[in-house]
């Protein structure tokens, strides 16, 4: 059973159409078990230590989200982060980083060459781990095939780490998941083009058609269909709508891009150092104007002799 909620960090348009400022967090669901979803993963701030957004595994140093989790938007400028202030937590269901916990920081990050943070077209990103993830078949741990067809039909999962209620806005600290349908994408256009906004093919539409019950998970988290990523979380309308489908990305759409951008990065050499999770005294600048609403800049400041 299927909510719509965003939780706004900055603003969003007045149209209520949830950008690269807005999350989307599961607000019901139910309860991941241990390896129940080992596919998903937290991306966090390495100077907050928080947190921001979902992604999915499907090698064992790549990690696919939405290009919106990883970076900051003013109209139609994009700014992405640097890939050292970005790690990513897998292997458990609890956001609390333990010393047992399976933590690898990030050599590349690589969104789509024509991300449109205003239509919020293209909203897909790679991430490239600095050392391998790993990958067992049946623990904690796992990638997940990601789609090669297009899918117009069928029941899928959504997951993500998200608010208990839509009153609270409290952030869970618990992984839940929830059922939704595929909608079909013709009727989803028709939806959103009466307020303005643009569905393409390369987008896929999900609901449950009930008021009550979960979210849509983290912003840049998988929608499996069948045991296949077929969707990116992206954005949506309002809040527990039953009009207004949620849109994802459509993984199978960008099946290409993902393969040549694997390519790329596998090839290439990231000189990006990750900064310590546990951090040293720092001054910390907030620059929310400037980077992802939940990154901070860390600025170790020597004092001249």
């Amino acid at each position: 059973m299927l909510t719509i909620n965003f939780i706004s960090v900055l603003f969003c348009t007045n149209l209520f159409i949830c950008t690269g400022l807005c999350e989307m967090r599961i607000v019901g669901g139910q309860r991941a078990k241990e390896g129940q979803i080992p596919y998903q993963v937290g991306l966090r701030s390495a100077t907050r230590h928080s947190h921001f957004c979902g992604g999915s595994i499907i090698s064992p140093t790549h990690v696919l989200s939405a290009a919106h989790c990883v970076g900051v938007s003013f109209f139609d400028l994009y700014m992405p982060v640097p890939a050292r202030v970005i790690y990513v937590l897998a292997g458990q269901i609890l956001l609390n980083v333990r010393e047992t916990s399976t933590v690898r920081y990030v050599e590349q990050i690589v969104s789509h060459e024509q991300y449109d943070p205003v239509g919020i077209l293209n909203d897909i990103t790679l991430i490239k781990l600095q050392t391998e993830l790993p990958l067992k078949p049946g623990s904690a741990i796992d990638s997940i095939p990601f789609a090669k067809e297009v899918t117009d039909s069928g029941s899928c999962i959504v997951s993500g780490w998200g608010v208990k209620s839509f009153e609270s806005n409290k952030l869970t600290k618990t992984l839940y998941w929830a059922n939704v349908d595929i909608y079909p994408l013709s009727k989803c256009k028709i939806y959103y083009t009466f307020i303005g906004a643009q569905i393409t093919n390369g987008m896929v539409c999900a609901m449950s058609g009930k008021r009550e019950g979960s979210c849509q998970g983290d912003s840049g988290g998988p929608l499996n269909c069948n045991g296949v990523l077929t969707g990116i979380v992206s954005f949506g309308v309002g809040c527990a709508s039953t009009v207004y489908p949620a849109v994802f990305t459509n993984v199978a759409y960008y099946s290409d891009w993902i393969d040549s951008t694997i390519r790329k990065v596998d090839t290439t050499t990231s000189t990006s150092i990750a900064i310590p999770i546990a951090t040293t005294p720092s001054v910390i600048v907030n620059t929310t104007a400037l980077y992802h609403p939940n990154t901070e800049i860390v600025l170790r400041v020597t004092r001249p002799h």
